[in-house]
């Protein structure tokens, strides 16, 4: 798996964080087990919320996603307050499968808004750092850890039933995400002026006290890069379950 992002360090792995709620569903695996909902059920909230978190946990799962992995991933940023460049390897992000959807709402089996909880992340890995971030130049290089805790996420689904080879699915035509909360970010990278550890506190101590405002300045971009990645995510889901498994009378 290879990114090329446009969000800064402190943040870009909350776009991982979203983007892996959401896993490859292994559609070898029957779907029976699977309860459909029923558009015009006034408790189909709750029904679809209780489906999907249902699948979420099931054995469909190809790939599990606690903990999750990727292998590499660059960031890349340029604006008034950060010039960056940082290659990720050996990312591991736990804490995923605590995962829940709150709440769940259709309307006219094409609107979905998901309300979605995660307690805690903890993100772990390897960096290579070039760049400016508040003032500081940066020229690092090792490990470093990400934890995230109390995060609220609202994503908001339009979606249309197609036609495929005789059955109907549902495609995700857009998607909206929203950071709704954040309850704290604390981050620990080692080694962001070689070999002088007086400087390196220094400056995550300055990230972490500055958290933030770091995601309000980039909120535009980190939401907006969600959108493109939960979207393909939800699409590879949805085109490979039944609309009918979903919805009973989708339409």
């Amino acid at each position: 798996m290879y990114n090329n992002l446009k969000i800064p360090n402190a943040v870009v792995l909350i776009l991982g964080t979203f983007a892996v709620i959401v896993p490859s569903v292994n559609t070898q695996e029957p779907n029976a087990q699977l309860t459909p909902c029923k558009l015009n059920d006034p408790n189909n909230g709750p029904c679809l919320r209780n489906l999907l978190q249902n699948l979420l946990l099931s054995s469909t799962i190809k790939n599990p996603i606690d903990p999750y992995k990727i292998k590499k991933a660059r960031v890349t940023v340029d604006n008034p307050s950060i010039q960056l460049n940082m290659d990720l390897t050996k990312v591991v992000i736990s804490g995923l499968s605590l995962a829940t959807l709150n709440d769940v709402s259709v309307n006219n089996s094409e609107h979905f808004v998901l309300k979605v909880k995660i307690p805690k992340v903890h993100i772990t890995g390897n960096y290579v750092m070039d760049g400016r971030v508040l003032l500081l130049n940066l020229a690092g290089k090792g490990v470093f850890k990400v934890d995230f805790n109390d995060i609220d996420a609202v994503f908001t689904l339009m979606a249309k039933v197609v036609d495929r080879e005789g059955e109907r699915y549902f495609n995700i035509e857009s998607l909206k995400s929203h950071i709704k909360h954040l309850g704290n970010l604390h981050v620990d990278f080692a080694n962001l002026f070689g070999n002088n550890q007086a400087l390196t506190d220094s400056a995550n101590d300055l990230f972490n006290q500055n958290w933030r405002d770091l995601i309000e300045i980039m909120r535009p971009v980190i939401e907006e890069s969600m959108d493109t990645s939960i979207r393909a995510q939800a699409n590879r889901i949805f085109g490979n379950i039944p609309a009918g498994s979903i919805i009973l009378d989708a339409k």
